[in-house]
């Protein structure tokens, strides 16, 4: 059982079990295929199909809340997941055997189910002009079930961590809220998707009434939130919009503070044909931005989350600007 006194740095976190795969420089017949303005999902014999395409491939553990708590856990919080992983026959797949020792390496416990079908899977591809196109095959991440959740893990956080997708689940949802009212953990949601955020907003100002949120948005995420909630930070105890190189805007206490991008020095940057630097690839960032911010306002307290400050907020969107810069020095987080 977690220590009581470790309550301030300890998060726990339900999402998607994911395998992000990165391919740079793909050719433009190939690339072709794939190239969309949105993520185009594949089953998992299409994605297998296209897969095969490719010999060498930048593999990461990924997935939205995954990302956040690695993040966390390198800024030395302490963490803990849940989520479902795939398995061949009786057995967990490769993917989910790479997940697994990934996120031990990274310092983040798991407690990982196997569903009968492939471990979740997302791939990007760049052609030589730097463009980006993105597959994704969730496979068994989005099996999750309300009993995956660990109830003595909940209880001895201090945070809650998820993705708006989960609302679309009404029973992990259910469970979610109920130990959050129970022991009085704040939720951290980061939307994650569009049609996250549309889940998120349809029931944002029910739970709001009962728990204390912090809630994260990118920009078409923001869209998709004020179709149902006009004002997303009345229902917020902390509301973020991420704006990505734009800068983010956070919301506290009646009060808003917009922070800028830092500039970035030193990053890595894909290279043409001629050796050009062309583009910066920036797959997490918004995570890492979350994680770092969690982590610095948890960090700051010492009992409750009532006890934080605008100050103390706007110290840490300032760390989490600086953090999630860092992840444009590589592929993924």
């Amino acid at each position: 059982m977690i220590k009581n006194n470790d309550k301030n740095c300890y998060f726990y976190g339900l999402g998607h079990c994911m395998v992000d795969f990165f391919v740079p420089n793909v050719d433009d017949l190939i690339f072709s295929k794939l190239k969309s303005n949105s993520p185009l999902h594949l089953d998992k014999e299409e994605f297998s199909d296209f897969f095969s395409n490719f010999d060498v491939k930048i593999k990461k553990t990924g997935g939205t809340t995954v990302n956040i708590l690695k993040t966390i856990s390198r800024l030395g919080g302490k963490c803990f997941f849940s989520g479902s992983t795939g398995m061949e026959r009786e057995y967990r797949d490769e993917n989910a055997l790479f997940f697994q020792k990934e996120m031990a390496r990274q310092g983040v416990e798991c407690q990982l189910f196997s569903r009968p079908d492939s471990t979740g899977r997302f791939l990007s591809i760049y052609n030589k002009n730097g463009e980006k196109a993105i597959a994704v095959n969730v496979g068994a991440a989005k099996q999750i079930e309300a009993t995956q959740i660990n109830e003595i893990r909940f209880a001895h956080s201090s945070c809650f961590v998820m993705e708006g997708m989960q609302f679309l689940n009404q029973e992990v949802l259910e469970r979610v809220v109920d130990l959050a009212f129970r022991y009085n953990i704040p939720l951290a949601i980061d939307c994650g998707t569009i049609f996250g955020a549309e889940a998120v907003a349809k029931r944002l100002w029910d739970i709001s009434q009962s728990l204390d949120i912090l809630l994260f948005a990118n920009e078409g995420e923001v869209t998709a939130l004020k179709q149902y909630v006009e004002k997303p930070q009345d229902c917020c105890l902390v509301y973020v919009e991420k704006f990505g190189a734009k800068g983010s805007k956070v919301y506290f206490d009646g009060e808003e503070f917009f922070q800028p991008a830092f500039e970035i020095e030193n990053v890595k940057k894909s290279k043409n044909h001629a050796g050009n630097q062309i583009y910066i690839e920036d797959t997490g960032a918004g995570d890492t931005f979350v994680g770092s911010f969690l982590h610095s306002i948890f960090s700051s307290i010492d009992n409750s989350i009532l006890e934080l400050t605008f100050e103390t907020v706007k110290s840490s969107i300032e760390k989490a600007a600086k953090e999630a810069t860092l992840v444009l020095d590589d592929f993924g987080v």
